[in-house]
């Protein structure tokens, strides 16, 4: 690059070349010019070691200020000699002779400098995808005049697809410019601007505008540098796993009917759940061909996919049977979920309402609840109620059918909730004495039963009828008139113990007396001894004849007792006695 650089100067020196060298040989040596220019001096010393021997070797003019600044050429071979070898001639260059072209060798531009054209300056960084960058541009007025005021714009932008932070711009002033004004105001001192901007969005732009004014002529350079903080982005694809399980049970089962838990298992995530397997621990109510406890590996689940599985279990225990489901996988992924299985069952009780004497040839009516107090539906309820020997059907309600065979009364119930009762009514005649059991069974569907029994005793009714006439009345005194006693057992009891005692009246005097038992006359009292037995329906007479002897109104009383009546029977039968 040298070589191409040095090259112009061979153009514009070849034509003083050998003038130079006879001027140079009548001059004295000097190895340092003092009029040699810092760039000059570059060039010679630099030139000999990059430009190869072929190339000729064109050396710009030194100038020598104790010879009229006559310039000096040396050639190929005398340069590398050294200056030892050099002779200088004197030769004048022509007025039109190009100046060298040295733009290449000017000393480094600053970070911003102000133009001399009006096409603006950008500087820009080279990336500008995901990293913070910032660019700035001026623009303004190439030349101004003296005295006058311009404004130049320096245009903030952040070229980046990012944001931006704690944007701070300068600007360096040179001492020659008077500044005005500042749009938006900046701070600063000793010929620094100042602005913060703070945070700039992606492309984001911003003006900054100084007006100045130039008083004095030449050249101005302008520097302005900008300070930010920056992110960079980098986008990581995260993904996650991740379990959701579930637990799918009936919320009510009846005790013996089958019942299916279903299990589920998903990955709601994004990214593939690894190693998965769920653990099932049941109630122990409930019973599977691999016991209460279940596991499966399930592998690897993509995301969204699920798996279900379904386990046939048998409700064996009535409750409350909770159920839990344990997912786990690696990563240490784990998710949970419990469902409670209500295990019903159905009940039946019974109570039975009658009575527990009952006398002979007399209806009782006896009254069956059957209750269901589960927590479940009985279905296909049957009632069904013994007839003792005793006892005879008489009716039944609901529909209840007597079979004589079996002597049994069935009633069906049907479908008996949950809580609900039922009644049925049957009645029956008591026919033979003694202590009857009534046995009475509820059955429902899967086996149910319930029983329950009633004793009645059976008992004859001691019921004694008396009866007392008089065959005449009224009588005359003198006459005679009979009193008839007619004692029966109406009762299906056999009567024991019965005793008579008649009463007669002093109008009336006994004549004579006809009856199945001994008797003795009390005074007035006509005392009989004690039937000891008088069987159900049957019966005694007795006859008492008397004589009337005064008159006026007699009164014969009859007063009966036995072994059951708690108070005698008393019959009062009134005769009228008269005389001429």
């Amino acid at each position: 690059m040298r070589k191409k650089q040095l090259f112009g100067g061979l153009v514009i020196l070849s034509l003083g070349l050998l003038g130079w060298v006879t001027w140079g040989t009548a001059q004295p040596y000097n190895p340092t010019p003092v009029g040699r220019s810092s760039v000059t001096r570059k060039i010679i010393e630099r030139a000999p070691a990059q430009i190869p021997d072929e190339d000729p070797i064109v050396i710009p003019p030194v100038i020598n200020p104790a010879k009229d600044n006559a310039p000096l050429i040396l050639s190929p071979d005398e340069a590398q000699r050294g200056p030892s070898r050099l002779v200088a001639q004197p030769i004048r260059l022509p007025d039109e002779l190009p100046k060298p072209e040295l733009s290449n060798l000017k000393p480094p531009q600053a970070e911003s400098e102000m133009p001399r054209a009006e096409t603006p300056l950008r500087t820009e960084s080279a990336h500008a995808s995901t990293q913070p960058a910032i660019s700035m541009e001026w623009t303004g007025p190439a030349a101004v005049k003296v005295g006058h005021t311009g404004d130049y714009i320096l245009l903030i932008r952040n070229t980046s697809t990012i944001p931006v932070q704690k944007v701070i711009v300068q600007a360096r002033v040179p001492g020659e410019a008077t500044v005005v004004s500042t749009e938006p105001k900046a701070e600063g001192a000793d010929g620094v601007l100042l602005w913060e901007l703070g945070n700039l969005l992606a492309k984001q732009e911003r003006k900054l505008t100084i007006r100045m004014n130039t008083p004095h002529r030449g050249d101005m350079s302008c520097q302005a540098w900008v300070t930010f903080t920056g992110s960079s982005v980098m986008k990581v694809r995260v993904r996650e796993p991740k379990l959701a399980v579930k637990m799918a049970v009936p919320d009510k089962v009846v005790v013996g009917e089958p019942v299916n838990v279903v299990m589920s298992v998903t990955n709601t995530g994004d990214h593939p759940v690894e190693q998965l397997k769920i653990t099932a621990s049941l109630g122990e109510g409930l019973e599977t061909i691999r016991g209460n406890t279940l596991s499966y590996d399930l592998g690897t689940l993509a995301p969204g996919d699920s798996r279900n599985l379904t386990v046939p279990c048998i409700s064996k225990t009535p409750g409350a049977q909770k159920c839990d489901l344990l997912a786990e996988a690696d990563g240490g992924l784990k998710a949970r979920d419990v469902a409670t299985i209500n295990v019903v069952q159905p009940r039946l009780d019974l109570t039975v309402v009658g009575p527990k004497l009952r006398y002979l040839d007399r209806k009782a009516v006896y009254t069956v609840r059957v209750t269901n107090p589960g927590d479940a539906a009985a279905s296909n309820v049957f009632v069904t109620q013994q007839v003792p020997a005793g006892f005879k059907f008489v009716t039944a309600d609901l529909g209840g059918q007597h079979d004589e065979v079996s002597h049994t009364i069935k009633w069906f119930v049907g479908e008996l909730q949950a809580g609900q009762s039922k009644e049925v009514k049957c009645e029956l005649m008591a026919i033979e004495q003694g202590e009857f059991t009534h046995k009475v069974t509820a059955h429902a569907s899967r086996g149910m039963k319930a029983e329950q029994e009633l004793k009645t005793a059976v008992e004859g009714l001691s019921a004694i009828l008396m009866e007392l006439v008089d065959v005449e009345d009224p009588v005359e005194v003198g006459g005679e008139t009979a009193y008839e006693i007619k004692i029966t057992n109406t009762g299906s009891k056999a009567e024991t113990d019965v005793k008579l005692v008649c009463s007669i009246p002093a109008q009336l005097k006994l004549k004579s007396v006809t009856a199945p038992l001994k008797y003795e006359l009390i005074g007035n009292d006509l005392v009989f001894q004690s039937l000891p037995k008088l069987s159900p329906r049957a019966d005694v007479v007795f006859k008492i004849t008397v004589t009337a002897e005064s008159k006026g109104d007699a009164r014969f009383k009859a007063s009966l007792t036995s072994a059951s009546l708690v108070e005698p029977v008393v019959k009062v039968e009134p005769t009228k006695v008269y005389a001429e």
